[in-house]
């Protein structure tokens, strides 16, 4: 069933999209038609193109589907009971091992087109879980403390295997059913990324569940109505937070990078020899995505020009208070504006610089936040 939506999180905000998939994305006569609602298999095809969520976040943002990198993504099914309606949640699996990655994809292809039962790459990934579960103890304690996507039939089936006894591989067929499930063998697949991943540790795959339980919990209900079957597309809201993001065009870029270069605290810029650098200490704790964003830093041109605009600017500033001659300082200025006009003229550079001064400034932003709370609660005292 094509009841599975690919949801993208700004973890800055908690407002969140889904991500309209098209078939072409993942089959060789695909179309460029774009569906909200997805199968589970067609997921997993377009996000095991990438490596990791990153270089996943990085394609989207070039693409104008999200506005930036700092993006938490994942799956949800509306799942129905007799009492109530609920969210069930897969995390999305990247190419993190192309071996791995290879079969499961046949895997993937093969659930598309008919039964999983008799795949022979199925059943290849079921002996490797038995194996794993056999051999690996601390595999076996995360499978059997539900840290995993696994269904808790499966984990009653599969967490007793010990290596007192020989490696039972014939549970797969005395319980069929499990091979005939596409969301068990995918799951089996998550698990070993993640465990790999996290280098075995069971905290931190305790940490890996809470780092985003929390915020995502928070949308439950918003998820629950853009993701239920007799949503249409366009209808009104209950919840007064918008949910869809708005796509950022790239005039919109260029104002927002022309914005903030021409409001750059100048003491924040430093030259060094023959480059200049933006001086980072004291802003708040970046995430990693943050760091990434930060350590490309900007094009070494760009910067020098950014610097001899906020230069001159400064200057003209101090010259305008002493009466002093600023014919020159305003030709300086509009000579830098051009040099970085033509910078940005680039979209690979527009789109560099802009990542760079929404983390900047959301961190900048973020710092004199806390300073005046903590200011304030001095106050108090």
């Amino acid at each position: 069933m094509g009841n599975y939506y690919l949801i993208a999180r700004n973890i800055d905000t908690n407002q969140f999209k889904i991500l309209e998939l098209k078939s072409k994305w993942y089959l060789k006569d695909g179309s460029d038609q774009v569906k909200r609602a997805n199968r589970l298999e067609e997921i997993d095809l377009v996000t095991t193109r990438f490596k990791s969520k990153e270089e996943m976040a990085e394609r989207l943002f070039k693409n104008n589907y999200i506005n930036h990198l700092n993006y938490d993504f994942f799956i949800v099914r509306e799942r129905k009971s007799k009492e109530d309606k609920n969210l069930k949640i897969f995390e999305t699996i990247y190419n993190t091992k192309e071996s791995r990655t290879n079969y499961f994809r046949t895997i993937a292809y093969e659930s598309l087109k008919h039964n999983i039962n008799i795949s022979r790459s199925n059943i290849r990934l079921m002996d490797k879980f038995v194996t794993k579960l056999y051999y690996s103890d601390s595999y076996r304690k995360i499978v059997n403390e539900r840290l995993t996507g696994l269904p808790k039939k499966v984990v009653d089936i599969f967490g007793n295997i010990s290596p007192k006894n020989t490696i039972p591989y014939n549970l797969k067929y005395q319980n069929r059913w499990i091979m005939n499930n596409y969301s068990i063998s995918r799951n089996i697949i998550d698990s070993f990324n993640r465990y790999d991943n996290l280098n075995g540790d069971f905290n931190n795959h305790i940490r890996y569940y809470k780092q985003y339980a929390n915020d995502r919990a928070k949308i439950k209900n918003e998820l629950l109505e853009v993701c239920s079957k007799d949503y249409i597309t366009g209808q009104l809201s209950f919840f007064q937070k918008p949910i869809e993001e708005k796509k950022i065009n790239k005039e919109e870029k260029y104002n927002y990078v022309m914005s903030k270069i021409k409001n750059f605290d100048f003491k924040n810029l430093i030259r060094e020899e023959k480059k200049v650098i933006v001086n980072l200490n004291g802003l708040a704790e970046p995430s990693k995505n943050d760091v990434k964003i930060l350590k490309k830093s900007l094009p070494s041109k760009l910067l020098t020009d950014i610097y001899l605009y906020n230069l001159h600017k400064s200057k003209l500033e101090a010259c305008k208070d002493s009466f002093g001659e600023t014919s020159l300082l305003y030709e300086d200025l509009r000579q830098d504006i051009k040099d970085i006009k033509k910078s940005l003229s680039k979209d690979e550079i527009l789109d560099r610089t802009y990542q760079y001064l929404l983390v900047y400034n959301r961190l900048k932003k973020k710092t004199n936040s806390e300073v005046e709370s903590y200011q304030k609660n001095r106050g108090k005292k």
